[in-house]
């Protein structure tokens, strides 16, 4: 069992303030089983444009280059947030942000939930 490169993570987010900012930040949180010290996620989200989607991929980097946890954790899960960029919101409605990875494996295990953010 394990987060397969062609699975999708989609989150819906209902926007009910027009002209308004927010900042973005995605979570991890992942446990000794996860094998390396980075992971890299593409980001999709449509903020700009309903119709059009923008791509940006980010790196966490989990691990020195001794394998040492950069995350706060307890027990064997570890838990990271990553700041990621402020976003602008022109109109209310509802928003999508889909997330894949796009490590070397197919299947990735160790990782026990990636999530996302939206605050003021």
């Amino acid at each position: 069992m394990g987060w397969n490169k062609n699975d999708t993570l989609i989150f819906q987010i209902p926007i009910k303030d027009s002209l308004s900012l927010y900042h973005l930040t995605a979570e991890v949180r992942s446990s000794d089983l996860y094998p390396y010290k980075d992971l890299y996620l593409v980001i999709n989200n449509n903020f700009k444009s309903k119709d059009n989607f923008v791509s940006d991929t980010i790196q966490f980097i989990l691990a020195d280059s001794i394998g040492r946890r950069s995350e706060q954790g307890w027990s064997c899960l570890y838990q990271m947030k990553q700041s990621l960029y402020p976003v602008f919101v022109k109109d209310t409605g509802n928003y999508i942000v889909k997330i894949n990875h796009i490590m070397r494996d197919q299947n990735l295990t160790g990782l026990h939930d990636i999530g996302i953010k939206l605050s003021k």
